[in-house]
C-alpha cells in the first residue's frame, strides 16, 4: 500500500529539525578539526542524522496520539483481508458474527489493528 500525504507528513518535519540540530551539533559545537571533518566527510554526518532518525522512530516518538506511544493502524475490509490472507467477503462475515471487532459508521467498517491481533491471538491453536 503507498502512503499518500497532503502536504509534509509530520515524521518528516520531526526528522528534518533533528537533522538540523544534529548538523548544528557537528559544526557549531565543534572544534575546527572536527568541522572541517565534518564537511570533508558529508557521508558520516548523513550515518548521523539517519541514525538519529532510526532511534526516534523506533522508541516511539513518531507517534500521532501525543503521548509517546505509536498511533494504532486501522485497517479497511480489503487491509484486513490482506493482512489475515482472507477474502473481504469473508472479513465481512467475521465482523458480522461478531468474531472480528469492528468500528461501523455508515456503510463503511474499519478494523483496529488491535482487533485483528486479538482475533489472531484467539483463534490461534498450537499442536492441537
Amino acid at each position: 500500500m503507498v502512503a499518500r500525504f497532503i502536504g509534509v507528513p509530520p515524521e518528516a518535519s520531526r526528522l528534518r529539525k533533528s537533522s538540523e540540530q544534529i548538523m548544528k551539533g557537528v559544526v557549531m559545537d565543534s572544534t575546527p578539526e572536527e568541522k572541517k571533518s565534518a564537511v570533508a566527510n558529508p557521508r558520516e554526518a548523513l550515518i548521523a542524522i539517519l541514525d538519529e532518525a532510526r532511534k526516534s522512530l523506533s522508541n516511539g516518538s513518531g507517534g500521532a496520539d501525543g503521548n509517546g506511544e505509536p498511533a494504532e493502524r486501522i485497517y479497511n475490509v480489503r487491509e484486513a483481508g490482506e493482512f489475515l490472507r482472507y477474502k473481504s467477503s469473508y472479513i465481512y462475515e467475521l465482523v458480522k458474527r461478531g468474531d472480528l471487532a469492528a468500528i461501523r459508521h455508515g456503510k463503511y467498517i474499519t478494523i483496529r489493528e488491535g482487533a485483528i491481533r486479538d482475533f489472531i491471538s484467539r483463534n490461534e491453536r498450537r499442536g492441537e
